[in-house]
């Protein structure tokens, strides 16, 4: 397999975390028939990947974004290489069978039973219909990008509390394409590269991973939105139209101050970062 010479940080871990929530719960083919594409959507919304390969397009550039058919990622993979299991896992860094301690970083967990596997630990919990999850993964032979949950001695379920499933043996840091530092907002020296394409378009009421980005990166701009708590309320609104008043975008013209979030505003909030 061609391992990438130079990985770069292209992504804040929160940035990383996000995109792999906005693709869990779709469905994925038992058998990937498009393997020299990492990604496939099909019209009827399923995927083609397996767990390695919706790491990497999340890494390389899927876009998340995007609900229509068609190839969404395409050699070369000059991220991450185009790498296995193992690969993807010998280029992460603090490589352990310890998962007491794993934190609150997003980290590749590994296994090589039946066939090989990886998966990534949030690096925190999530609570759906009343079920707690910690981990995203993905097989082609499962029912598709899922949640689970691991245990402090890498026990794998389905989910907190349910029976006893199988164990992940190793676990990773993938530090050389993902940044911790740059999730600090303004206490961050590192200036990871960003898609804004990428990005989805916010307002009033939304709430998740990217409004946390987006108060992250307002505090950063010197507009406060008076907490980092994932919910655009009326102090986030507030900081949302200051900001748009006081900044123009990176061709220089005026913000639109109408209260939306889209690819011109998340380039001026960028720009100075």
């Amino acid at each position: 397999m061609a391992i990438a010479k130079n990985p770069k940080v292209v992504m804040t871990s929160d940035e990383f975390v996000a995109r792999l929530k906005t693709l869990a719960g779709r469905k994925t083919y038992y058998k990937n028939k498009f393997p020299d594409n990492m990604c496939f959507v099909h019209s009827d919304g399923r995927t083609s990947a397996d767990c390695v390969c919706l790491i990497k397009a999340v890494l390389n550039g899927y876009d998340v974004n995007n609900n229509s058919a068609g190839y969404y990622l395409k050699p070369p993979y000059n991220i991450t290489g185009d790498c296995t299991e193992t690969e993807l896992l010998c280029q992460c860094s603090d490589i352990t069978d310890d998962f007491a301690h794993m934190g609150n970083k997003a980290r590749i967990l590994w296994m090589n039973k039946p066939n090989g596997h990886v998966g990534v630990y949030l690096g925190h919990e999530v609570t759906i219909d009343g079920k707690v999850y910690n981990v995203i993964e993905c097989s082609s032979g499962w029912k598709g990008i899922t949640y689970s949950y691991v245990d402090a001695d890498g026990t794998r379920r389905r989910y907190r509390g349910s029976v006893k499933n199988c164990r992940w043996m190793k676990n990773g840091l993938p530090d050389k394409w993902v940044s911790y530092n740059a999730q600090n907002g303004a206490n961050s020296q590192e200036k990871p590269k960003v898609d804004i394409s990428m990005y989805p378009i916010l307002k009033k009421g939304n709430r998740g991973e990217y409004v946390k980005i987006l108060q992250r990166l307002l505090l950063a701009n010197g507009c406060d939105p008076k907490g980092i708590d994932g919910i655009w309320g009326k102090n986030t609104n507030a900081a949302v139209l200051k900001f748009q008043r006081e900044n123009t975008d990176i061709n220089g013209k005026r913000l639109a101050v109408d209260g939306c979030v889209g690819p011109l505003t998340w380039g001026a909030l960028y720009k100075n970062q």
